[in-house]
């Protein structure tokens, strides 16, 4: 599962330094360049619903704000963005070329305030915040609910062991599904790419062998991330980007104008 299309600049929590970054070689080419703003992390206003101000009038430092690039240049960090927010209101932004993949196509990219970003692994907690969520709203009626309970269509093709899994174990990735994402993308056997070209990859996923107990191994496992995503959209009768929108996003004054969420 993936959340695919926001502007960098959505990242910014009120009060929060964040950086967007992809990849874990962390080697940066050509950190000096692609940089968008004349005046060093001076945001842009593109009419995105975020009103800007300076550092400064915040109560931050901005020449020590600008020594950022240089010190992640410095460690060879593969950062493609620095965005802050201070107060609601966004005081600084800087943006990057350096090496990416999307949709696990490798390549040396450049990025601004308007780039589309694949998030990646990002979403899967934001869809475990949506699930807290859910379950506070009594929509779901708790995290031990098991997971067959909301697929009872597919009761015939789930393959033995899925009556014990719950929406904890998806959570926690421990669910003892057979799952394999460390091949190459274009590898049969790498199980994520079935999750965007299988015409039901629901059905895809809970046919998949129970390989061992749940709460006995670990996996990092994007099926389960897709199940809760789907199970989501089932409880609260909305599509699931609505739903976030709706109890997550709009809530925290998030102005999330692009994107949505993929399953």
């Amino acid at each position: 599962m993936r959340e695919v299309g926001k502007k960098l600049r959505h990242l910014g929590f009120a009060g929060v330094f964040m950086l967007a970054a992809s990849g874990a070689s962390a080697q940066l080419q050509a950190f000096s360049t692609g940089q968008r703003n004349l005046a060093c992390g001076s945001p842009a206003s593109i009419g995105d619903g975020w009103p800007t101000a300076t550092p400064e009038s915040v109560g931050l430092d901005g020449p020590r704000l600008c020594t950022i690039a240089a010190r992640l240049k410095e460690i060879q960090a593969n950062v493609h963005a620095v965005v802050v927010v201070r107060h609601g209101k966004l005081v600084f932004e800087q943006y990057f070329s350096g090496p990416d993949e999307r949709w696990d196509v490798a390549g040396q990219y450049d990025y601004d305030a308007t780039t589309k970003h694949d998030m990646r692994s990002a979403s899967k907690s934001v869809i475990s915040l949506l699930v807290g969520i859910a379950i506070d709203r009594k929509l779901i009626a708790s995290a031990d609910e098991p997971v067959i309970k909301f697929f009872p269509e597919y009761a015939a093709v789930k393959s033995p062991g899925w009556d014990q899994v719950t929406l904890r174990h998806l959570l926690t990735m421990s669910s003892g599904m057979q799952w394999d994402e460390n091949r190459a993308w274009n590898d049969p056997s790498n199980d994520e790419p079935h999750l965007g070209s299988e015409s039901d990859p629901i059905r895809y996923i809970l046919s998949k062998p129970i390989a061992k107990p749940p709460d006995s191994l670990w996996t990092y496992n994007g099926g389960g991330t897709d199940l809760l995503g789907n199970i989501l959209e089932r409880v609260s009768g909305k599509p699931l980007e609505a739903f976030a929108r709706e109890i997550l996003f709009e809530p925290l004054g998030l102005p999330i104008s692009s994107g949505r969420i993929i399953q």
